[in-house]
Formats: C-alpha cells, sequence, structure tokens
C-alpha cells in the first residue's frame, strides 16, 4: 500500500491553465464510460488511490487527494487541495 503525499499543489505564478485534452474529456461526461479514457483520467489524477470514475465526475485542476473513494456526480473547485476517504486518515 502506498502512502498518500499530501504535499499541495502550490499555484506560484497565479492560477494555472486547465489541461484542455481532460477538461474535454470530463464535459463529455459519456467518454467515461469507456475503461481507457477512465485509466487517462486516473493516471492525471496523481494524488488519487483506488478510486473508481463514472459520468458525471468534473474537476479543474486535479488537486485532489483521495483514497478508496467513488468520484460520480459531483463538480470540485480544487483551487486548494481537496481530501477525501482514507487520504483524510493519512
Amino acid at each position: 500500500m502506498t502512502e498518500v503525499d499530501k504535499t499541495p499543489i502550490i499555484f506560484e505564478n497565479g492560477i494555472p491553465r486547465k489541461n484542455k485534452f481532460i477538461q474535454g474529456i470530463l464535459f463529455t461526461k459519456f467518454l467515461l464510460v469507456l475503461p481507457f479514457v477512465r485509466n487517462i483520467i486516473k493516471r492525471w489524477l496523481t494524488h488519487c488511490h483506488n478510486v473508481y470514475i463514472i459520468p458525471g465526475f468534473y474537476c479543474f485542476y486535479g488537486n485532489l487527494y483521495a483514497k478508496n473513494v467513488g468520484l460520480t456526480n459531483t463538480i470540485f473547485l480544487d483551487y486548494a487541495p481537496i481530501y477525501m476517504g482514507a487520504a483524510l486518515l493519512g
């Protein structure tokens, strides 16, 4: 089992640009039904471990820290780090 890195993402030069490719996938929602698309999103969410993604999930910067959770029907405004599930326990 790997530990969750709790080093927050710091925006040193203002808010960074959003990844337009990832944002397009999340916006279309139906693409999240495809397993290889879910894997692309999971690789982009570097601080999330053992998460399940279904359509309806949306976030802006990937500043999510999650472990053993399902990400669904939620829009995260992740300008600051968001901790969910077992990531809260350490």
